[in-house]
């Protein structure tokens, strides 16, 4: 083991190589790219499956998660993937708690989440579609399933599928619009959950216009908040809850006597305790919400909203905007009413000033420029890519290009780079570097600038200068970038 101050001389020696490298990089290199990291994620052993999100739980293990739509989670590390699932939901092999309907359906197993804590607790967050795995009610097929689990106190390349804790469970019928996405705000340290409207065309497993105890409301999910005065020992209603953005606190329970509700209330959402509402949301307005993010540096909110025919929409929302946002659908597809062509929802009950909807800052046309289902990605705060500096970049699924934002006056939009069709998320490590997830095509990439193919996104598995390989004296990674 090296002394302290030896230690210090080599890390000032290696940053300054990286940064000549870079300068020399970004001089040179300037082209955004993408290089594939995992690939066959369709084919052999995941024949009809695919990869659907890409997360860095940050553990200090170089270790990186690949979740699968079907179920299984899957840990890849500088050997490859190992064979052996981190954590098996699916039907096939495992648990048979993600309910398998296709690769190109929208139920499956969607998102994960690690806790902010994650290197001592050991605690990460699953958002699923479920299949009856309880054996009778409450839980149904098709619900939504937030659960947590704890990785293996024995093995770090496992999880322990016994510590399982339902968090919340949401009704959900219909095989389309389940939404949806995890993340931690990282200025909160609260799980945010974001749901689809609960399927249909134009909200239409909602309530009826004026019904219920929301005479006033439009129909459908997406608008309506009524619901927070609800036996909590009973089934939970839960349709108050698709088509939003959902606030939890996973440190209590607010809820001891409801094995379905393991997460307390967060005083600070808008209709919180006695206000009339579901405490749990935090907005609303939204269709189907299946991928979103927080700028790591400021904490704002990015939303991709798939749009029903005439406008996929991207949402920003800056950390300082009040909670209780409505983002406007059904009234609203886009910047447009949604009761145009070809969209025609009826827009009963809606206002005629949409003036207090939260405006989305870009609206890409809907089918009939190829867009179908967009996806939402991050703004980039890596330190390898000069060029994509405060850039926010997102795709589609038909289309598959990545888009890419600049702050202007107040955004300018451009295409970043080509990339086939089949999105299905975008990746950020805990360096701020960029993943994208295609699952049509079954892959994994990286974001670079140019780097010499074989060497590009050389820190796709770096957990920083405290790393094992390190600190025994790999230096292979940094000799393969000297000019």
């Amino acid at each position: 083991m090296r002394s302290h101050s030896s230690r210090r001389s080599c890390v000032r020696v290696l940053l300054a190589l990286v940064s000549c490298c870079a300068v020399f990089a970004s001089s040179a290199h300037a082209a955004l790219q993408l290089a594939q990291m995992i690939t066959g994620l369709n084919a052999g052993t995941y024949a009809g499956d695919a990869p659907i999100a890409y997360v860095d739980p940050d553990d200090g293990t170089a270790h990186r998660l690949v979740v699968m739509h079907n179920g299984r989670i899957l840990l890849y590390e500088s050997g490859g993937l190992r064979a052996t699932p981190f954590l098996d939901l699916s039907t096939e092999t495992g648990s048979g708690k993600v309910l398998k309907s296709g690769s190109s359906s929208e139920r499956g197993l969607l998102a994960l989440a690690v806790h902010p804590s994650f290197r001592q607790n050991g605690y990460f967050y699953v958002y699923y579609t479920s299949t009856n795995w309880d054996g009778a009610d409450p839980i149904t097929t098709g619900d939504i399933v937030v659960e947590r689990y704890t990785r293996s106190l024995v093995d770090p390349n496992l999880a322990d599928p016994a510590t399982a804790q339902v968090v919340l469970r949401i009704p959900h019928s219909a095989s389309n619009h389940n939404g949806g996405w995890l993340a931690f705000g990282p200025l909160d340290g609260l799980l945010y959950v974001s749901t689809g409207d609960g399927g249909g065309g134009c909200d239409s497993t909602g309530p009826a216009a004026g019904v219920g105890s929301d005479p006033l409301m439009p129909p459908g999910n997406a608008w309506r908040y009524d619901g927070s005065h609800y036996n909590p020992v009973q089934t939970h209603p839960g349709t108050y809850l698709l088509g939003k953005i959902l606030r939890l606190d996973v440190s209590g329970d607010d809820y001891p006597a409801d094995a379905l509700r393991n997460y307390s209330i967060p005083p600070t959402n808008p209709f919180a305790g006695a206000t009339f509402g579901a405490d749990e949301i935090w907005a609303r307005g939204l269709r189907n919400p299946f991928r979103f993010s927080f700028d790591r540096a400021t904490g704002d909110l990015w939303v991709g909203d798939v749009g029903q025919s005439r406008g996929e929409e991207i949402d920003y929302v800056p950390a300082a905007t009040p909670a209780g946002q409505n983002f406007g659908w059904v009234c609203r597809e886009g910047l447009e009413p949604s009761n145009l062509s070809p969209s025609s929802c009826t827009v009963t009950n809606c206002p005629a000033d949409t003036t207090g909807l939260l405006q989305p800052i870009r609206a890409e046309d809907g089918n009939a420029g190829g867009w179908c289902s967009i996806m939402g990605g991050y703004r980039y705060r890596g330190s390898q890519i000069a060029s994509l500096a405060g850039i926010y970049l997102y795709s589609d699924y038909c289309l598959g290009n990545v888009w890419k934002a600049t702050p202007a006056a107040p955004w300018d939009f451009a295409l970043a780079v080509n990339h086939s069709s089949g999105t299905y998320a975008f990746g950020q490590d805990h360096l701020g570097e960029l993943y994208i997830v295609n699952g049509s095509a079954g892959t994994v990439s990286c974001f670079h600038d140019g780097e010499v193919a074989s060497n590009a996104c050389f820190w796709k598995l770096w957990t920083g200068f405290g790393e094992d390989t390190f600190e025994s004296g790999d230096l292979t990674r940094w000799s393969s970038q000297t000019p």
